[in-house]
């Protein structure tokens, strides 16, 4: 999974930007119902309610999570399909990595996540 860490690596983005552009973003796309990309969906809704909370802690996590937001809001897609099955699978590696903190946070804070 090198080439999602250099994606990570590559975005240049802290936390409140990562909001921002994530808000932006999903005010200025048509959502598909493509079951990929609708799990794109949850997992940025998932990050980007996990990032605009001060309760968590892990920062190496929220760095990846905001990265992850920020290439999904800045990145152009060329074939747009193709881009979100990457940006899908950008985004269950980040999930996959930060599971042990994404998971009891996620429980224990009741987050409700949405596709709309």
């Amino acid at each position: 999974m090198g080439n999602f860490e250099q994606i990570l690596k590559e975005q240049v983005c802290i936390k409140d930007n990562a909001i921002k552009l994530y808000l932006a973003f999903r005010k200025s796309k048509t959502i598909i119902t493509m079951e990929a990309v609708k799990n794109l969906y949850y997992y940025a809704d998932l990050f980007y309610k996990i990032l605009s909370s001060e309760d968590f802690k892990d920062e190496e996590a929220a760095k990846d999570m905001s990265a992850a937001l920020c290439h999904i809001a800045k990145n152009e897609k060329k074939l747009p399909l193709m881009g979100y099955w990457q940006d899908y699978r950008l985004f269950k590696y980040v999930y996959k990595k930060h599971r042990n903190s994404i998971e009891p946070y996620w429980e224990s804070h009741k987050i409700v996540l949405s596709v709309i």
